[in-house]
């Protein structure tokens, strides 16, 4: 009869041994889902960023590739210019060789007034 005792004592525990470990089972399982889920949606979120960013950098490209071809474009044109007045200031001083000299003379003298008044 003592054997019967244990034997009904020991089923409860058994059982409720079993629930435990049936519901660490389930836990794990629906951690180890939870995690691969939250896992495929970080790549897929780390993936949309990926795309942003190259997109963002191929756009700031192309900004600096027309902006670089737009300074280009303006630096000949100046440069062209300042060539052409050199030439015709050239031109000029081989023409007239007298004019250029008092025109010269009639600059300095005008900054030297202009120099001297900001000193007194």
């Amino acid at each position: 009869m003592s054997d019967r005792v244990l034997s009904s004592k020991s089923r409860p525990a058994e059982r409720a041994r079993e629930f435990v470990e049936d519901a660490r089972e389930r836990f794990q399982e629906v951690a180890e889902n939870v995690g691969e889920r939250f896992r495929a949606e970080a790549q897929k979120a780390g993936a949309g960023v990926r795309q942003s960013a190259a997109r963002a950098r191929e756009i700031a490209q192309e900004k600096y590739q027309v902006t670089a071809d737009h300074l280009r474009e303006g630096y000949d044109r100046v440069r062209e210019d300042v060539d052409d007045f050199v030439h015709d200031a050239k031109d000029f001083v081989r023409d007239n060789p007298g004019k250029s000299v008092l025109i010269a003379a009639g600059v300095g003298f005008v900054i030297g007034l202009l120099l001297r008044r900001r000193h007194d």
